[in-house]
């Protein structure tokens, strides 16, 4: 499963790839998470009422359903489709491929974040838009938020709770860190892995990709590898 907005899985694996599952060989399933589509199939009482509160505040209607996409949707379908697979348990593995650092690191704490706000907000708001139904409701032109829309935000935190049970458990999922051995790169990696063992993931292991042999060769391969021996 891809979670990067710049897909390259289907480029990987040389067969096109879309948002729905797709078998790519035997005992081998492939998706790319397309926003788009999730929208369209999983999203649609949320993004229509997002939608139809734009259009009342004076937003054109194209304009309004660009702007309903929510942030961090695409991290939630991936996080979404990982308690979906664990629930089904139809897979042996679920290997999931990442965008880089920063986007990764997002996800992987969008959980904490998402929750804290449904924690902080959600009750107050539910209360809010039932007493306004009940009193000004009928008079104000801003639409409120039907129950199913309420009930799906109640729906999205507990399935993020559980989520992030399931990616902190250690005997279930690891992360693996893949980098190439240069000196930012290693950084950037060090810090990767800080912020995962903040967050309480297990890092099973680093992945060093481009390694060059001692018979490099002259010329750049040769600096190449006096660069990495500096580096290790």
């Amino acid at each position: 499963m891809s979670t990067d907005s710049a897909h390259s899985l289907s480029d990987s694996l040389e067969i096109p790839l879309s948002g729905e599952i797709k078998n790519v060989g035997k005992n081998l399933d492939a998706i790319e998470i397309e926003v788009q589509y999730e929208i369209e199939s999983k999203w649609v009482q949320i993004h229509s009422y997002v939608s139809e509160f734009l259009e009342s505040q004076g937003i054109e209607a194209v304009t309004a359903k660009e702007l309903a996409v929510l942030p961090g949707l695409d991290f939630m379908s991936a996080l979404f489709y990982i308690d979906q697979f664990a629930k089904e348990g139809i897979y042996d593995v679920i290997i999931v491929d990442t965008a880089p650092t920063a986007d990764t690191i997002r996800m992987l704490s969008y959980p904490d974040i998402a929750n804290w706000y449904i924690d902080k907000m959600f009750g107050v708001m539910r209360n809010l838009v039932r007493l306004a139904r009940a009193t000004v409701g009928r008079m104000m032109k801003t639409p409120l938020p039907p129950e199913q829309v309420l009930d799906d935000i109640q729906w999205m935190r507990d399935r993020l709770a559980n989520v992030k049970d399931i990616m902190t458990d250690p005997d279930r999922t690891s992360v693996r860190l893949v980098l190439n051995p240069e000196r930012m790169v290693i950084t950037e990696t060090m810090r990767a892995y800080t912020y995962l063992s903040l967050f309480g993931y297990t890092v099973e292991c680093i992945v060093v990709n481009r390694i060059f042999p001692e018979k490099s060769g002259t010329g750049y391969f040769k600096e190449k590898l006096e660069e990495q021996k500096s580096d290790r």
